[in-house]
């Protein structure tokens, strides 16, 4: 594989609306309403099936939405 290339997507890393809500912390309902308002990490639905999520795409979107603290000193 060139570097280039992207690696392989293996099976654990496709995740489902109930795994990836446990790993960023929040419920389905919030999933559902971020894709709605398109506000959360990108997802893919296959032909027919719920909405499935990459991991690295949910950490990606927790990457991009980290917030740094104001420092009032």
């Amino acid at each position: 594989m060139s570097s280039s290339e992207t690696p392989p997507i293996a099976a654990g890393d496709v995740l489902t609306p109930i795994e990836a809500a446990a790993l960023l912390k929040t419920t389905v309902g919030c999933m559902q309403s971020w894709r709605k308002r398109g506000t959360g990490p990108v997802f893919v639905r296959p032909p027919g099936a719920k909405p499935r999520y990459l991991r690295s795409d949910l950490m990606a979107w927790l990457e991009a939405n980290r917030i740094a603290p104001i420092n009032n000193d």
